[in-house]
């Protein structure tokens, strides 16, 4: 677990001032509130776990005092408590804004990953909001390609792997059914962009095996011999101690064993 406030701990540095947080008067008040004054008292509110409380003070420095793009820090820190209080629409709003601002800022990296999470935090339905997922993927890839050396990138990498993980079991669970009740060309809706991205990541995955019979088993209930052939030498070639190798050695000598007389 990341906590982004230990990231703030130099604003009391920055503040000049002797002034406590309790000084800092009613929300209605804000605008004549000095900033650091004000973050200090948000971020206050956040290390108790008060996260709605810290709302008023860091859109006091954005709205009111009109500084809110002088204070990146105050930024971030509002989008993580807008994120832990479930708000992740306004959470999305303000990393989008300070990725705008400050896209190589040391917070950048956090700023994505935290859309990242944002987007997780979003999926109602693990097996059906697939386009949550793909906009957390989307988040956490750019994370990887734009800073790859950051920590939240090696953050970023194991939810990728989980999430594509879900994703392929999800595409099989479908494609298993479309075959198995003979749509052919549903099935090869799912198998083939599944055996493209296979290909794309130059890795085998422990599905590969199996798309390959899977798309063998397609074009062969789509009567288009030479394309099911080419996928079963494949499986054979690459994969020939595999248990759906041997399916489909069965499946061809079961089509094409000579007809008694």
């Amino acid at each position: 677990m990341f906590y982004p406030f230990l990231f703030f701990t130099w604003a009391f540095v920055l503040c000049g001032c002797t002034n406590s947080v309790n000084s800092v008067g009613p929300a209605k008040s804000f605008s004549h509130q000095n900033p650091h004054i004000l973050y200090n008292a948000g971020k206050s509110c956040v290390e108790k776990g008060r996260y709605r409380e810290s709302f008023p003070y860091f859109k006091a420095i954005s709205y009111d005092n009109g500084t809110f793009d002088k204070n990146p820090h105050a930024q971030i820190l509002y989008a993580y408590s807008a994120y832990k209080d479930g708000d992740t629409i306004l959470s999305l709003f303000l990393l989008d804004r300070f990725y705008r601002f400050y896209p190589q800022h040391p917070l950048a990296p956090y700023g994505l990953y935290l859309k990242g999470l944002c987007c997780l935090q979003e999926v109602d339905d693990l097996d059906y909001d697939q386009s949550s997922i793909s906009k957390a993927l989307n988040a956490f890839s750019f994370l990887c390609s734009a800073f790859p050396q950051s920590s939240y990138s090696q953050e970023a990498t194991k939810k990728i792997a989980l999430l594509q993980e879900h994703q392929t079991e999800k595409e099989m669970a479908v494609g298993r059914f479309y075959l198995l009740n003979g749509y052919y060309l549903a099935a090869l809706k799912r198998f083939l962009p599944l055996m493209a991205f296979f290909e794309e990541q130059k890795i085998p995955s422990r599905y590969t095996p199996e798309v390959l019979l899977r798309l063998t088993e397609c074009f062969y209930g789509l009567r288009l011999v030479k394309e099911a052939e080419k996928y079963g030498a494949r499986l054979q070639k690459y994969f020939p101690h595999s248990i759906f190798s041997q399916e489909a050695i069965t499946l061809k000598n079961k089509l094409f064993a000579p007809k008694p007389k």
